[in-house]
């Protein structure tokens, strides 16, 4: 079986590299103010931008502070000092007063770049931490063009954490998978894809420990909360997880998605949406 090419959700050149492939359509969602605006207007509404007054792209305005221990902020303050490099995603800050953690604030600009402070080495077929990694300084000060990214693509074979495969591509989202690298940037599809069952269409919320509770609820489930109209509008697509019981499927019914639609496991799809 020969191995398909990865491409990673972490390269920059993603969007560009993914034009390259017909077979996958990138779909983009621009920042939604309730009215026609011009290009100048959108960049400059996005400078003056604060979560706590958009009631159109995110489902909550509200959000609140943090504060670590002594060894917790020695530790992010120092680069390199944490393995999955907290000092560079909080930008090597960290505050120790527990007070201000009722403090109500805006949603930081970070959060919507979601990109990952490690790269994949395509020679070492791995994850590496640079010394001197760093993200640009706009990552903390502005927002990205787009709110959300919605792939499109045809003729897939899912795995079980919803990793997918296409033609000769494998394509590598953001997800928790990335902390496993030797299954995520596995080249190879499962030995038994010709004989898993087959959908017609299948929206992707699995991933790595996709089953366990943290997972589940601060990443599993919030791929859906953008997509539920599109999905209450289209019953018969499938919704692929790592469970289709216990709370994913509470969850489901409480949404107003019947549980139902659920599939977990190795599937063919003959079109995914996923999100980047």
């Amino acid at each position: 079986m020969e191995d398909f090419y990865i491409l990673s959700g972490s390269d920059e050149e993603l969007e560009a590299n993914l034009t390259l492939y017909p077979s996958i359509q990138t779909i983009t969602l621009s920042w939604y103010s309730g009215k026609v605006q011009s290009t100048k207007y959108e960049v400059k509404s996005r400078q003056n931008w604060t979560s706590l007054k958009d009631i159109s792209n995110l489902a909550i305005q509200k959000y609140y502070t943090w504060s670590g221990s002594e060894n917790l902020c020695k530790a992010i303050k120092l680069p390199g000092g944490t393995k999955m490099r907290y000092d560079v995603i909080y930008n090597q800050q960290c505050d120790t007063n527990i007070n201000k953690t009722s403090n109500v604030k805006s949603l930081e600009a970070i959060y919507f770049w979601a990109m990952p402070a490690v790269r994949y080495d395509p020679k070492r077929k791995a994850l590496y931490y640079p010394k001197d990694i760093a993200f640009p300084s706009y990552y903390y000060t502005s927002l990205p063009k787009h709110i959300f990214h919605m792939y499109i693509t045809e003729n897939v074979v899912v795995t079980d954490i919803g990793d997918i495969f296409t033609k000769t591509l494998k394509p590598v989202t953001l997800s928790c998978n990335y902390q496993v690298p030797s299954i995520s940037f596995n080249s190879k599809p499962p030995q038994n894809y010709k004989t898993v069952p087959i959908y017609d269409e299948v929206f992707i919320i699995s991933q790595h420990w996709g089953d366990q509770y943290y997972h589940k609820m601060l990443e599993a489930f919030p791929r859906i909360m953008p997509y539920l109209t599109f999905l209450k509008d289209n019953p018969l697509i499938w919704i692929h997880a790592k469970e289709v019981s216990g709370h994913t499927a509470f969850f489901m019914e409480y949404v107003g998605l019947n549980q139902t639609r659920l599939i977990h496991g190795h599937v063919r799809a003959k079109v995914i949406y996923s999100e980047k």
